[in-house]
Formats: structure tokens, sequence, C-alpha cells
């Protein structure tokens, strides 16, 4: 299984890990656990969507907005 990934590569070579979306998340049994689990994975990738709309992403952009949620009526922003 892969995963995305974002690296800055500077002209002296050095690398920058950013933020980037994860594909997947771990469950638990316990429904408290797992929506904990959940929210911390819409949480990290609504993070992600919105530095990258900051940084000027249009329609591309937007798409995933939208898939972490964050387009649709009743789930906004998890605090």
């Amino acid at each position: 299984m892969t995963d995305d990934s974002h690296v800055r590569i500077y002209a002296d070579c050095r690398e920058e890990q950013l933020p980037a979306f994860r594909s997947w998340c771990i469950t638990s049994d316990d429904p408290i656990k797992a929506k904990a689990i959940k929210d911390e994975y819409y949480r990290h990738n609504q993070g992600v969507a919105k530095a990258l709309i900051n940084k000027g992403f249009d329609k591309f952009t937007l798409n995933m907005y939208l898939q972490v949620g964050l387009g649709e009526e009743g789930k906004g922003l998890v605090e």
C-alpha cells in the first residue's frame, strides 16, 4: 500500500517533508476510539486541503477539499 508524499527539495539538496493526504486510516472496535481516530484522520486531511487552497490550487484542490468532507452540509471542520 502506498500513500502520497510531498517533499520540497532545495538547491543545496536539502529535503523538507510536507504534509500530504492520508488515504487510509486504522479503526477500532471501540466506537469512542474509532470516532477519535476518524476525527483525527479528517482533521489532518482537511488541514492539508486548506493549506493547498491557501497556496492557490484551484479545481483540483476543490475536488480534494470535497473528498475530505469540507463541502458537505453538516460535515464542517472537525474541531
